[in-house]
């Protein structure tokens, strides 16, 4: 076979998607299984939900838009009420946390302290369990819009502090929202250390103006949320009056809800030009110094001093500190000149009129500093954009399609016909592979079309078009009548299963580095059948446990074991152990335990990166099941312990042949494990009778045979023996139970049970 051959046949897979992404944690591409009926119900209710999504996406696109307008039309008033908004963080300063010294407050009805997982709505994952007693937490299911929401009532109108205690290794922001606005967009956003409940802290939100009665409080992220824990709504301290200039006049600055509510604004974008012009204060921003400069008059006197401080503008004499004469601080210079405002508001407008005006410049005409005012009115992380959760602030009727469009998807969605799914594959996008010469993806040669292996395509029967990835043709070429492969493969697995060992021993290379067919005819002969059977698995399974090979006794034979040691020429059948699956199945049987339920999850346990407590708590959720070995799940990085004692294969992959390992590990497992006491506990107690007739059954039921008079007094004996070993102060039926499940424990990890012989 040529390198070129294999890298067509290599183009199918690559045009093949097996995964819907491979991110952390990467999710195989399932397909739901149907009816034609009902998969033309789910297409149609997912055309429907596809539709409603579509018509909320363009509702929310205008609804911005409509809503960017608005916010540069009001960009007086946004000057404005930051101007306020940053008056009151100077009176309120950096809030402590009061979190940890609460209760008395709390005592006094001065606020609410719940714990985050008692949300009234939300669909955030809730863990009670992983973190210790009495300790839950909210935290993400996995990428997707979190939000919990809580009904709270307030007793009486006041300031409020709202804090979260929360553990985060990593910045997981999300967003505060109170009554539908956003008031914190940069909320759950700090790092504590860990994710641990020792890495808890109290972190301050904001303190905002509330009035009495009911609100709702919103906490969203996505895709991540951090753990939280508990949240507070407490009275704030009194705020400081004293750090306003405008303090005199008994000018109380609103908050940010207060603010964006009266003034029709958008809490976030209102936060942002506050945060902008904080910096611009703190770094000598040319742009904004005419208006820090006016926003220092008091309200009493504005008039008589926005007289001097716009000669001092005009002249130069009050400019940005480190800012030449005729630098960039001169466009808004001579914007400002001729310009005697009598109010602050005066101000604000003349802004807004000058960014109006930028918008309108022509980028590849314009001088420097005009050029750095364009980029400012453009930013689209400025004090102009619109951050995200904004909704609260769409116009009324927007608002109301978009609720509509929900109401009717959640219906639509809920439902939904629930169709069971299979792991599969599909095609997307087609493409050919070039050969990677000396296999170095660096070096491409000439490029291979898809195809299966040009010696073995049957008279060009399977060639691959452009529209396929050529699945399909490959499908059919393996499973050909005339393919001289893919049925000895089979038949050679089968054999395996039922033998402990192949008619080729390397199930997973037939090539040249794989082993010779110990018998070639017979290989031949069931790859035959099996093609003749219609490629029937039954029929080779019928076949072979019919056989005098497969029907013959474990015996040794000297004469035969000095001729063929390895049992090469198959004159016995091998002695060899169950499979971890066969032990956990036959234990869970003998004890009458085990559920033969078909189908479906048995339990789910914690995948992803799971804590030391959640790995515990996975055991437990692993010896509590009940099914079959095939339904219980298998977590890659940390298996049942069961099957890894067994030689269970690395689930990460493929095995065609196990190991068949004798460690100490097996040995201890049924000497001290609690869930195999368990199982021999409840095998005891199914017997019934006499000491001789319960030894009887009990052997029946594990080794299938009576037990010769020798093994009945010698069991006789171990259960009088143990008996007597047992503390006496043990009531005597404790005694005799323990015993017999000593007994069962003795037969259940004996060779005669654990063999198949």
């Amino acid at each position: 076979i040529s390198t070129k051959s294999y890298y067509s046949m290599a183009g199918i897979f690559k045009s093949t998607y097996t995964m819907e992404h491979y991110n952390i944690v990467a999710d195989w591409h399932e397909r739901e299984v149907g009816t034609a009926s009902e998969m033309a119900a789910l297409k149609k209710a997912r055309d429907e939900a596809a539709q409603l999504k579509k018509s909320n996406e363009t509702i929310t696109r205008e609804a911005r838009e409509a809503l960017q307008t608005k916010v540069r039309q009001d960009t007086a008033k946004y000057l404005l009420g930051a101007h306020e908004l940053i008056a009151r963080r100077r009176m309120i300063g950096e809030p402590e946390p009061l979190g940890p010294v609460a209760m008395k407050r709390l005592a006094k009805g001065r606020g609410l302290l719940f714990e985050a997982e008692d949300f009234d709505r939300g669909n955030v994952s809730v863990d009670r369990d992983s973190y210790g007693k009495d300790i839950g937490i909210i935290s993400d299911p996995g990428g997707q819009k979190n939000f919990a929401e809580y009904d709270i009532e307030l007793p009486t109108a006041g300031e409020y502090q709202i804090e979260l205690r929360y553990a985060a290794r990593r910045g997981r922001p999300g967003q505060l929202l109170i009554d539908g606005q956003v008031v914190q967009p940069e909320a759950v956003s700090k790092t504590t250390g860990g994710w641990m409940p020792e890495h808890q802290k109290w972190v301050v939100e904001g303190v905002f103006r509330l009035k009495a009665g009911k609100h709702i409080l919103r906490i969203q992220s996505e895709p991540l949320m951090s753990h939280i824990d508990k949240v507070l709504i407490i009275e704030a301290p009194l705020p400081n009056t004293d750090a306003i200039a405008d303090a005199d006049e008994g000018w109380a600055p609103r908050d940010l809800v207060q603010i964006a509510a009266e003034d029709e604004l958008v809490p976030g974008v209102l936060k942002n030009w506050a945060d902008r012009l904080t910096r611009a204060e703190q770094e000598g921003d040319p742009l904004f110094h005419v208006w820090l400069e006016y926003a220092k008059l008091p309200r009493r006197t504005f008039r008589t001093e926005a007289k001097r401080l716009a000669n001092d503008i005009r002249s130069e004499v009050c400019r940005p500190p480190g800012q030449a004469q005729g630098s960039e601080f001169a466009l808004v210079r001579d914007w400002f000149s001729g310009f005697t405002p009598n109010s602050l508001r005066a101000v604000a407008n003349h802004y807004r009129a000058l960014f109006d005006e930028a918008r309108g410049w022509e980028p590849t005409k314009v001088t420097p500093e005009q050029k750095q005012l364009v980029e400012f009115v453009k930013d689209a992380k400025g004090p102009f954009a619109l951050p995200e959760g904004i909704e609260g602030s769409f116009a009324k009727a927007s608002l109301t399609q978009l609720n509509a469009n929900r109401e009717r998807l959640a219906k639509v969605e809920s439902a939904m016909p629930k169709l069971p799914t299979a792991m599969a594959v599909e095609d997307r996008k087609i493409e050919d592979l070039a050969v990677h010469i000396r296999g170095d993806y660096l070096t491409l040669g000439e490029t291979a079309p898809r195809g299966v292996p040009m010696p073995f395509d049957f008279s060009g029967r399977y060639r691959v078009d452009d529209k396929t990835s050529g699945r399909l043709q490959l499908a059919r070429w393996l499973t050909d009548n005339e393919h001289p492969m893919t049925a000895r493969v089979i038949a050679n697995r089968v054999w395996h299963w039922h033998f402990g060992n192949g008619l080729v021993r390397t199930p997973d290379d037939f090539g040249i580095r794989g082993a010779e067919p110990t018998h070639p005819e017979l290989l031949d002969w069931l790859a035959s059948e099996l093609i003749r059977s219609g490629w029937s698995i039954k029929h080779l399974h019928r076949l072979i446990l019919r056989s005098s090979a497969y029907q013959m006794s474990t015996a040794n034979n000297a004469h035969a074991a000095e001729a063929d040691p390895a049992n090469t020429l198959l004159w016995r059948m091998n002695r060899r152990r169950m499979e971890a699956e066969v032990i956990h199945d036959s234990l869970l049987q003998m004890a009458g335990r085990l559920d033969l339920q078909m189908a479906g999850l048995a339990a789910v346990v914690k995948t992803q990166d799971p804590t030391s407590d959640e790995l515990d708590r996975n055991n437990e959720i692993y010896r509590g099941i009940t099914r079959r070995a095939i339904y219980v799940p298998v977590h890659r990085t940390h298996v049942y312990e069961l099957f890894d004692a067994f030689d269970f294969p690395d689930p990460g992959t493929p095995t065609g042949r196990r190991n068949a390992t004798n460690v100490a590990t097996q040995a201890l497992f049924f000497l001290n494990n609690d869930w195999l006491m368990q199982q021999a506990e409840a095998l005891a107690k199914r017997s019934h009778g006499g000491p001789a007739e319960r030894i009887g059954f009990l052997y029946e039921t594990t080794l299938g045979r009576k037990p010769s008079a020798s093994e009945g007094a010698a069991a006789m004996k171990f259960i009088e023996r143990f008996g007597q070993a047992l503390p006496e102060s043990l009531p005597l039926a404790k005694r005799d139970e323990q015993s017999w499940a000593a007994f069962c424990q003795v037969l259940l990890q004996s060779n005669q049970f654990l063999y198949l012989n």
